[in-house]
């Protein structure tokens, strides 16, 4: 297995999107017991103990992975054998052979993007890469049940004193620091005052989705009138104060089409090369011996 995989990081380029020569880093000679057979391969104990080392995995994950790898090694092979007796042709030929493997079980080509995959992700990539008008918020929420009405129902007295309180302490149009000053309890419960991330008309805050509600009265707030009336969520009683508002982000609609294709094709292509490893191990026999685990006190 070895004597092969050392040309097998290239493989792992795919999955960070790379396109650059692999390099070759030759790796001592197999030894120690054999603790799986992949077809005509064999994959050593030593074998697993370096990946389990260099990826700080287990030794089951470590197995699994030198499998892998002995039945990628195979599949090149097979492609076209390295038979030059000379290290740098032989690895140049090796480097020619694996690009070509991934251009041709791997690798995507522009039109083998599905259309319909590439807009869906484009929408929800877009709020993250290139966002609208975004507001930044402080928010204080009494919690309550949704199904509760008698318990939303003081959630929201609680609130409308939590307000009257912040008026009366710093008038209409307080900072943030005077809303989170606020801090003393209401009818014996403390409200929960949180900073939240920039939010856009659609509730998209940095990967999550803000309740709809909440987002209503953001955007229903200016920087004139700030502090918002009470108002119900699915989480309970709300007052926010609207702190901030950022104008949209520079990037272009060309340019975000750019960066998502490129993620889409890595994700795909990480897929693509997952596939073609299990279907190289539904067709080839793979045998495992957990003994020298089980000498070794090691989990298999």
């Amino acid at each position: 297995m070895a004597r092969r995989a050392r040309w097998l990081a290239a493989l792992g380029l795919v999955a960070c999107g790379a396109r650059r020569e692999p390099a070759v880093t030759p790796r001592p000679p197999p030894s120690g017991p054999v603790v799986a057979r992949v077809g005509a391969g064999v994959v050593t104990a030593d074998d697993v103990a370096l990946i389990a080392a260099a990826r700080g995995c287990t030794a089951r994950e470590a197995l699994d992975r030198a499998i892998e790898e002995e039945l990628l090694a195979q599949a090149l092979v097979r492609e076209a054998p390295p038979v030059e007796a000379d290290v740098a042709v032989r690895d140049a030929r090796w480097r020619g052979v694996i690009q070509t493997w991934l251009a041709r079980h791997v690798e995507l080509r522009e039109e083998d993007l599905d259309p319909a995959e590439l807009r869906e992700a484009i929408a929800a990539r877009r709020p993250d890469l290139a966002p609208g008008v975004t507001r930044v918020a402080v928010h204080a929420l009494f919690e309550a049940q949704a199904r509760d009405a008698a318990g939303r129902a003081r959630a929201m007295a609680r609130a409308a004193a939590f307000r009257a309180r912040l008026l009366g302490a710093s008038g209409q149009r307080p900072d943030r620091a005077a809303f989170r000053a606020q801090t003393a309890a209401v009818d014996g419960v403390a409200p929960r005052i949180e900073d939240l991330a920039p939010c856009d008309a659609l509730g998209h805050a940095e990967g999550a989705r803000y309740d709809p509600a909440f987002v209503r009265a953001l955007f229903a707030q200016s920087l004139e009138t700030p502090l918002s009336e009470p108002f119900l969520s699915d989480f309970g009683a709300h007052v926010l104060l609207l702190v901030e508002e950022r104008a949209p982000g520079p990037r272009i609609e060309a340019e975000v089409e750019a960066i998502v294709r490129q993620q889409l094709r890595v994700v795909n292509e990480a897929r693509r090369l997952r596939d073609g490893v299990a279907r190289l191990r539904a067709r080839t026999p793979v045998e495992v011996d957990p003994s020298p685990f089980v000498r070794s006190g090691r989990e298999p």
